[in-house]
């Protein structure tokens, strides 16, 4: 795709490509499923595609300086054992579900990655390589329920929907899947979850809501390193561990129904 004046449509069925994509310039759109198999996703064109399954399979680089969209977007078919690199400065919009298969590795570079399906907007089998990036969920959840993050290691992690909207965790997000950069929970996200979080990154930000507890014990919400916590909302915990030098920041009350801990040579 080699044409700044041109857009180019991908209309129903399916479309495959036994090499790879470059997008030097033009715009790519459509509603049809596309598979590329060479591996490479490639240049600084736009892809703006509304419907449809976009499949990148195979190893190569993924990405340019523009803003790309996606309906589905899925890495590996689920056979071999592949790595997918982002390239690029531009973000990645997911609308709908983004699919990391069984054997495929997604390093998702240092760029900015926006889910805003509604249930589950990302799935990963294979192996999410944070490595410099944000993860941004924006869906919106319907009324008396929630929307699910994954439970995969995170660099920076971010709730952001446009109207109100609930959140929830997949499993815990410490250990190997800590969130190793800073957690922002904006206006109009309610994180809600029943499971343990470790931020090493320093930072727990935002105007939204957090409620952690579970009726099985108490759990941890652990901050680690340097930077602020706090924001203009309620937030309620069980076990909360400072392990860092942290700064409350925001108007919003901190409830603790359990165990507040500042550990040795920390500070609050």
């Amino acid at each position: 795709i080699n044409n700044a004046a041109e857009t180019y449509t991908i209309g129903a069925g399916t479309v495959a490509l036994n090499g790879d994509l470059t997008a030097t310039a033009g715009t790519l759109i459509g509603t049809g499923d596309l598979t590329v198999s060479g591996g490479d996703v490639t240049g600084n064109g736009t892809i703006t595609m509304t419907g449809g399954t976009f499949l990148v399979d195979g190893t190569g680089n993924f990405g340019g300086n523009g803003n790309w969209t996606f309906y589905d977007l899925t890495f590996g078919n689920g056979a071999g054992a592949t790595t997918t690199t982002k390239t690029g400065s531009g973000s990645v919009t997911v609308s709908d579900v983004m699919t990391v298969a069984a054997n495929q590795t997604l390093d998702a570079g240092d760029d900015t990655w926006t889910l805003s399906g509604s249930s589950a907007p990302l799935v990963v089998s294979g192996t999410f390589t944070p490595s410099g990036s944000t993860v941004v969920y924006t869906g919106i959840s319907a009324p008396e329920s929630y929307l699910t993050a994954a439970q995969v290691p995170y660099n920076n992690l971010t709730f952001s929907p446009a109207s109100a909207s609930s959140y929830t965790l997949a499993g815990n997000l410490t250990g190997g899947n800590a969130i190793q950069g800073d957690l922002i929970v904006d206006t109009n996200a309610t994180l809600v979850s029943g499971y343990a979080i470790a931020v090493d990154g320093g930072s727990v930000t935002g105007n939204g809501m957090i409620n952690i507890s579970t009726e099985f014990g108490p759990i941890a919400f652990t901050v680690s390193g340097v930077g602020d916590f706090g924001g203009n909302s309620v937030w309620s915990f069980q076990d909360l561990v400072f392990n860092g030098t942290t700064t409350k920041t925001g108007s919003g009350e901190i409830d603790i129904s359990s165990v507040m801990t500042i550990n040795g040579g920390k500070s609050l």
